[in-house]
């Protein structure tokens, strides 16, 4: 949890802090996703059912390098 919080409190720090337009911190942004390995991504969604019970889903997919595949990654989606 304050690892979390410690990420997120730097982030938005980071970001802040940039006088870069927003064509460059994308420029940035593909430059460090497409130079690594392996890239997570998680989320969770909240919404009312009709009993009136708040349902979550949440998904992980992992996406991974591979110059076998045809579009360069594998991936992984979890539910």
């Amino acid at each position: 949890m304050n690892q979390n919080v410690f990420l997120i409190l730097s982030f938005l720090i980071s970001f802040s802090s940039c006088t870069c337009s927003h064509n460059d911190l994308l420029s940035q942004s593909k430059k460090k996703i497409s130079s690594s390995q392996s890239v997570k991504y998680r989320q969770s969604a909240h919404y009312p059912n009709p009993m009136g019970d708040i349902d979550t889903s949440v998904a992980l997919i992992h996406f991974n390098k591979s110059d076998s595949s045809i579009i360069g990654n594998d991936f992984i989606y979890e539910s």
